[in-house]
């Protein structure tokens, strides 16, 4: 099936160019296993009690999601979920520095005119941020600099871009990382 998504996109995120997810604003939950030529429906509104804002995903089949109220979590790529009951709300004030480099998906995606991009880094080193346009073309260099290790988040505000999906690349050392946003006017 191939959803028109008219009824307004709240998330989406792909893990790879042919597996994604779309959550929208009617409750429904929808997964492209073919780079979006076609959609299966995992939740309707019939099932899901809430909206989801904001959906992350460990892998193609763990994943949670953020509502108004609640926590969902799915260990099945969204074919069930359960409703976490009990949420961690302090912890001991130790940073422990990151064991690995991650490029997290923006937040909020798609957007208007700005998102948050954030990253992390396990040693210290040189590290750039930039944004493409589909073609390749650099559009914007949000980070160009020597960096300690840490968690860093940095805005994009693409006021002055036009709508369209572009891809914001992390390079520190030998380390290479590409996603996907899309800027909606």
């Amino acid at each position: 099936m191939t959803p028109y998504f008219n009824f307004g996109v709240t998330d989406f995120k792909y893990l790879s160019f042919q597996n994604g997810w779309v959550t929208t604003n009617n409750r429904n939950i929808f997964r492209t296993t073919n780079a979006g030529t076609a959609w299966d429906t995992l939740q309707s509104s019939l099932t899901l009690n809430e909206v989801i804002k904001n959906f992350e995903f460990f892998n193609s089949n763990i994943s949670y999601g953020i509502s108004s109220n609640h926590i969902y979590f799915t260990n099945d790529g969204w074919v069930t979920y359960s409703i976490v009951d009990s949420i961690v709300t302090n912890v001991d004030n130790q940073q422990s520095l990151p064991t690995q480099f991650i490029l997290y998906q923006n937040y909020p995606n798609p957007f208007n005119p700005a998102t948050v991009i954030s990253y992390q880094l396990p040693v210290n080193g040189n590290v750039t941020l930039k944004v493409y346009d589909l073609l390749g073309k650099e559009v914007a260099v949000l980070v160009d600099e020597y960096k300690p290790a840490g968690k860093y988040e940095v805005e994009f505000d693409a006021s002055q871009i036009s709508s369209g999906v572009y891809d914001y690349k992390l390079t520190a050392g030998d380390f290479t990382q590409t996603n996907k946003m899309v800027l909606i006017r």
